[in-house]
């Protein structure tokens, strides 16, 4: 199991490679539970130490792993999600859990490539499923999973998520784990759950260790849209949807799991779908930041599009926004903002960096995007 700190998953079929040599990391695994391994999306597995251009060399293939799953246009399997050491039935396992397009979801004993449990989720919804895939709308499950991080031991805080360092508290934490839900047990032994959204717009949760359902399943997002990779904070599951996919409007989806009746809340764009494969980045402080694509654009009017928004944790108000001052020409141009922001702590806020497809960084202060003074501008440069 310790030589698996080095391991890489490729998910073409599902492939592993790992480095020909062992690597202990005492108290420490290398876990990856969400799109770009934290709630940040900054892409940093600060705990892998294996892994450098010297040892790149000596990658050797461990074993290859066909998945039975039915494509959908471009999306096939996503990337795994890796918990490195979780109780089984069959004892402490390093576990690959893999999403698949056909409304599947696989767990792999990551040691051996075998797969310890899978399940597959009927359609559930009022409408029929997207018969007819297409690149833009491809039905099927398009968004990656997400494991929340380990409940806290004794006041030690949380194991490692790969989160990276924080700026001092702000009062909403906005980064902790969830809380544990009756019935789950405590400590090194509570439930821990994978959040899996499939084309139905239904939310489900299952107990990592045996595939069996922890929640029954909730409505996150109308069915047969296209949700992008499911984040996670304070008991609170974020989703972000495009191309208004099934006739869905574009917009950041939120579910408070701590709530009776699994409150939704929603912000519609009015304009373009909030792309990017990470779907929206959470702040240290709990905002929520994601990109708007190419569309109409009057803030005025709460239209919103190559922008980059800041909503509030959990009911998803409007805090800020960020549109850039050439908006009209990079719509012209099919240069719109698309892709996924980055968080990061500086000097005790946050710093986000955002970028689209006309190649250019945007490093934003989280105290203040601009807003309605960048809104003055674009309309005096008109």
């Amino acid at each position: 199991m310790q030589k698996l700190r080095g391991m890489v998953l490729i998910p073409l079929s599902v492939a592993c490679l790992c480095l020909p040599f062992a690597h202990a990391q005492v108290g420490r695994v290398a876990d990856w539970l969400t799109h770009g391994g934290d709630p940040q999306r900054t892409g940093w597995q600060k705990y892998e130490h294996a892994i450098n251009p010297e040892s790149v060399k000596g990658f050797q293939l461990l074993w290859k792993l066909k998945l039975e799953n039915e494509q959908k246009a471009m999306y096939s399997i996503f990337e795994p999600l890796i918990m490195g050491r979780l109780i089984t039935n069959r004892g402490f396992k390093e576990m690959a859990f893999v999403a698949g397009s056909g409304d599947n979801i696989y767990a792999v004993d990551a040691d051996l490539g075998r797969i310890l449990w899978q399940r597959h989720f009927d359609h559930a919804a009022d409408v029929p499923q997207t018969a007819n895939p297409t690149w833009l709308c491809p039905g099927g499950l398009t968004a990656m999973p997400v494991i929340p991080p380990p409940p806290t031991f004794g006041g030690r805080g949380a194991a490692p998520s790969g989160r990276g360092p924080a700026p001092p508290p702000p009062t909403s934490a906005g980064r902790g784990p969830a809380p544990q839900a009756p019935g789950r047990g405590g400590g090194a032994f509570a439930v821990r759950g994978i959040y899996v959204l499939t084309s139905d717009g239904n939310l489900h949760e299952m107990n990592l260790a045996n595939g069996e359902d922890v929640m029954p399943p909730a409505k996150l997002v109308p069915p047969n849209g296209k949700p992008y990779s499911l984040n996670m904070v304070d008991n609170v599951v974020y989703a972000t949807t495009g191309q208004k996919c099934g006739g869905n409007p574009n917009g950041v989806y939120a579910m408070d799991l701590a709530s009776a009746d699994k409150k939704v809340a929603m912000f519609d764009t009015n304009g373009g779908g909030v792309w990017g494969l990470g779907g929206a980045a959470i702040g240290t402080d709990g905002t929520v930041y994601g990109e708007v694509g190419d569309g109409e654009w009057d803030p005025a009017k709460g239209i919103y599009s190559d922008t980059v928004l800041a909503l509030s944790p959990k009911d998803l108000k409007l805090k800020d926004w960020y549109t850039p001052s050439n908006r009209e020409w990079i719509t012209k141009r099919d240069l719109d903002m698309n892709t996924t922001p980055t968080v990061f702590p500086y000097k005790g806020r946050d710093l986000i960096v955002a970028g689209g497809k006309e190649g250019r960084l945007f490093l934003l202060d989280s105290q203040s995007l601009g807003g309605a003074a960048i809104a003055r501008r674009c309309i005096e440069l008109r």
